[in-house]
């Protein structure tokens, strides 16, 4: 839902993110539940697309998270897969 939002609204939604944020950064924590955790990945993968990386004001820490992530012996493949497709769309921002 939040993706949806972020895409229909643009930068507009930005100001609104900080409201969210916190669900995010729970999913992103949330090893334990599969699906929760690869929707909240996923969900910062289409925030950086939406705002070419300025959503990160919001949680700066993000990509060093995502890099400790891949490393995690908690994550099975599926998971680390989309950590991985999350990495990438995030360096596709950055061109």
């Amino acid at each position: 839902m939040i993706s949806a939002l972020a895409i229909t609204f643009g930068p507009t939604f930005q100001t609104r993110l900080k409201e969210y944020w916190p669900n995010i950064t729970y999913g992103l924590t949330a090893m334990n539940e599969p699906e929760l955790f690869k929707k909240a990945v996923a969900t910062v993968g289409d925030l950086g697309r939406s705002y070419e990386f300025k959503f990160l004001e919001h949680g700066p820490a993000t990509p060093n998270k995502l890099f400790e992530l891949v490393n995690s012996n908690l994550l099975n493949r599926d998971q680390r897969i989309c950590v991985l497709y999350c990495i990438g769309d995030l360096f596709l921002c950055l061109k």
